[in-house]
């Protein structure tokens, strides 16, 4: 899977990066030409979200002048989750010191405009052509923070929570609609988020009132093993279609 992701990056821009803090990941990612960056230990474990990874990422590799006037807008960014507004900033502030003090310079840069595309090692089911299409969209509208995969979800407007063994509707609105006669529910396709890095430097949630979807037509968001088995099946099947 991490082979295909990133071939698919590649195939999309020539500068791809692995995050990881999995050193057996790292040097597989490395001896397929992608930059890599070893991941703290807070950043890693089962709770942390993907936000604070990208921006961790971005500001590594950050240039000079949009790490600068980043820290000097440090009073209008968002916090987001446990990891505040202020671990950001103190990251942004070692990694500017290093840059001026020690000449500690990353392999590549990007700026506050770069595009930037977070692609899931999970993301079998995102294609070249569903990205090109999310690169449209965001380059189309000045007020688009994120384009964001997404599948639809039919009879999510139906679903209920149990309480002492008893249904409990969330939307009760829905109790008496036929399942065909629901409106259209999404939910993230959990293949890729495309953005520009000041979106995701700004701290703007990625599933939030600024984020468009583009929709695909299979996918298996990927958490357990059970997971991975129904996404390989899913997988083989639509390739014997092709």
């Amino acid at each position: 899977m991490l082979e295909r992701s990133i071939t698919l990056a590649r195939e999309i821009s020539n500068t791809v990066l692995v995050s990881s803090d999995d050193n057996e990941i790292l040097e597989y990612a490395r001896n397929m030409g992608a930059y890599i960056i070893k991941r703290h230990a807070t950043l890693a474990d089962d709770n942390t979200p993907t936000l604070p990874v990208i921006i961790d990422a971005l500001l590594h590799h950050l240039d000079t002048t949009s790490l600068h006037t980043l820290i000097s807008q440090q009073d209008s960014l968002l916090p987001h989750s446990k990891h505040s507004q202020y671990d950001i900033m103190k990251n942004a502030q070692r990694i500017y010191q290093e840059r001026c003090y020690h000449n500690d310079s990353p392999p590549f840069f990007i700026d506050y405009n770069t595009m930037v595309l977070c692609l899931y090692p999970t993301a079998m089911f995102a294609t070249a052509d569903s990205i090109r299409l999310a690169k449209k969209k965001l380059l189309a509208n000045n007020n688009i923070a994120y384009v964001v995969s997404i599948l639809q979800q039919a009879k999510a407007l139906r679903s209920f929570t149990l309480q002492n063994d008893y249904i409990n509707f969330l939307f009760t609105d829905f109790l008496s609609t036929r399942t065909q006669d629901l409106p259209k529910t999404f939910i993230d396709a959990g293949q890729f988020y495309l953005g520009f890095a000041r979106s995701f430097l700004h701290n703007i949630p990625i599933l939030g009132t600024q984020s468009v979807g583009i929709e695909l037509q299979y996918a298996w968001d990927i958490d357990t093993l059970y997971d991975l088995a129904i996404a390989e099946y899913l997988f083989n099947h639509i390739r014997k279609q092709q």
